[in-house]
């Protein structure tokens, strides 16, 4: 198993991780959102990460047209702790199935100890199975509508 302290929201080592099999914790969307404003954690979650030095406001001008629905989630704004929780909860930690949570470090350690990581590898590596003959299917479809009617020497 791995303890997971992502520093972008998608990062292909996770996943690469997922198709092993190996059981992955992380921490819960509110201590995420908690570390992150606080220390920075998921430091390429802003576009400006390398530039912007400091927890700073918004890249969107302040505009008084702007609908109040863009500017309260702007994934940018690392002052609010709604936009920052918004968009961290779209990370793959939060949006694949079999990743064990964690709400403090004294919780991971419990769930490490009682977490049994052999029954947690074979489901992790039963999804990724149905989920590798979903994608060969979609892309099957996908070639096969774009392939239609051209001649077999003009796909080569």
């Amino acid at each position: 198993a791995i303890v997971y302290l992502p520093y972008q929201v998608s990062v292909m080592s996770f996943f690469e991780r997922r198709s092993m099999g190996i059981p992955i914790f992380a921490p819960s969307l509110s201590l995420l959102t908690k570390w992150h404003q606080r220390y920075g954690l998921v430091f390429e979650r802003r576009a400006d990460w390398q530039t912007a030095g400091t927890r700073q406001g918004s890249l969107i001008s302040p505009d008084q047209r702007t609908p109040k629905s863009v500017t309260e989630f702007d994934p940018n704004d690392e002052r609010s702790t709604a936009a920052v929780r918004a968009w961290l909860a779209r990370s793959d930690i939060y949006t694949n199935e079999h990743v064990i949570l964690f709400d403090s470090w004294e919780d991971l350690l419990q769930r490490l100890d009682r977490v049994n990581l052999s029954d947690l590898s074979s489901k992790i590596l039963a999804t990724q199975a149905q989920l590798e003959v979903k994608v060969h299917q979609s892309w099957t479809r996908v070639l096969r509508k774009v392939t239609s009617g051209l001649a077999p020497a003009s796909l080569g």
